[in-house]
């Protein structure tokens, strides 16, 4: 019964709608002082998936998950080669 319950309120909110509110934390997150901050993609980018950089590569080994250097590479340079030459000036808040 509670299983369902949970299933139906995920199913509520579209993946899009989650993700963007993921995201949102994470923008107020680096705002430090709380302030309304307009920040670009290219910025707020700046160390994904930089090995030993990445906050959220060290929180995935930390908690014992698997993620290889190599495979940061590879999400590194797709961000930089594919997304980053579209969406790097556009504003997230």
């Amino acid at each position: 019964m509670e299983g369902e319950f949970t299933e139906k309120l995920t199913s509520r909110f579209p993946r899009r709608e989650r993700q963007s509110s993921m995201l949102m934390g994470y923008v107020e997150e680096y705002s430090k002082d709380n302030s309304k901050v307009r920040i670009k993609l290219k910025d707020f980018a700046s160390d994904f998936f930089v090995w030993n950089k990445c906050s959220w590569i060290i929180r995935q080994l930390a908690k014992g998950r698997r993620f290889s250097e190599a495979q940061a590479g590879h999400r590194r340079a797709h961000l930089v080669n594919h997304i980053l030459p579209k969406f790097d000036n556009r504003i997230l808040i």
